[in-house]
């Protein structure tokens, strides 16, 4: 017979774990997300080291083989009490599963995000609906996002934070051109831009142009859709924000292949699926490929068909 004596951990030891737990994994997370994505707005910069990872490769590759253990983390958290760190995994993991075009995870995420950070303050709780309500209208789910993106809006404009009241708006404009209604489009990213400019944040203001581009497309005005989608690929590209040239590039080869310059959307797209498969972005590069078949196929017809290019609308 044994004489072994049972291990029991105490309630305050297994806590104690799974705080540790929770706090490596958001260093963790929050390091690659500033490799990931270094151009966009956070809440929670202080103390973020992004030297636990030597470069953007290893970034993504240590957020695609641990999401599910980073998503583990942020319900963990969550069932602590732990909101803070809560909402900024969620944060993070936004950006992983964007890049991996996982929206299963974005959606989760970003759910328990605004659930926690609902007890963090107005700014938290709008940077998390906006995020959603960006997941949502990637999915198609406009309704849902409207709502999300509404409250989002509201919150900005009680924290008066221009900056992202202006993303609120952009995203709006987004989702109107989604719903294929260039009025309403045109007026939320007239609003964004604005806003953007007087606060003098140029990646928002090529943001914006970039939508811009994409209504000109849709409503048939395929000279100024060039016009702003060259310009801001141009600027994407300078900058290294290789997601944008590529997302981008997907409106320009349309643009291009609209006014009878096929040679020029080839081009484009062939930049952009070596651009995206450089930066580990295999299903953006998927579907840039299945553009360019599209195209190879059945010419410029087949590009206006959704199921060929639904996913420009929502990028």
């Amino acid at each position: 017979m044994s004489s072994c004596t049972p291990w029991v951990v105490s309630r305050e030891a297994a806590t104690a774990a799974a705080e540790n737990f929770v706090a490596d994994h958001l260093a963790l997370a929050r390091a690659a997300d500033r490799h990931l994505d270094p151009h966009r707005q956070l809440l929670c910069p202080e103390g973020l080291d992004a030297a636990l990872f030597p470069n953007y490769d290893e970034a993504l590759s240590w957020s695609a083989r641990n999401s599910g253990v980073l998503a583990a983390a942020a319900r963990t958290a969550h069932e602590l009490d732990l909101h803070e760190q809560t909402w900024q995994l969620c944060d993070a993991l936004g950006t992983t599963a964007r890049l991996l075009l996982d929206m299963q995870l974005w959606c989760i995420t970003g759910e328990l995000g605004v659930s926690s950070a609902a007890r963090c303050g107005s700014a938290p709780h709008a940077l998390m609906l906006t995020r959603l309500g960006s997941c949502h209208r990637r999915i198609g789910d406009l309704d849902q996002a409207e709502k999300s993106l509404l409250r989002a809006e509201a919150l900005w404009k009680q924290t008066q934070d221009r900056v992202g009241l202006a993303w609120a708006r952009a995203q709006l404009g987004q989702l109107f051109l989604g719903r294929g209604d260039a009025t309403l489009a045109s007026a939320q990213l007239g609003r964004a831009l604005d806003g953007f400019a007087d606060v003098g944040l140029d990646r928002g203001v090529w943001m914006v142009h970039r939508r811009l581009g994409e209504v000109a497309l849709m409503v048939g005005d395929r000279t100024k859709a060039r016009s702003y989608l060259e310009g801001a690929v141009s600027w994407f590209d300078d900058q290294g924000d290789h997601y944008q040239v590529v997302r981008t590039s997907m409106s320009l080869a349309r643009a291009h292949a609209e006014t009878g310059h096929r040679d020029q959307a080839f081009g484009v797209l062939t930049h952009a699926e070596e651009t995206a498969r450089t930066q580990g972005l295999i299903a953006h590069a998927e579907q840039v490929q299945a553009l360019a078949a599209a195209l190879t196929a059945g010419g410029i017809g087949a590009l206006r068909q959704p199921s060929v290019f639904e996913q420009v609308g929502r990028s």
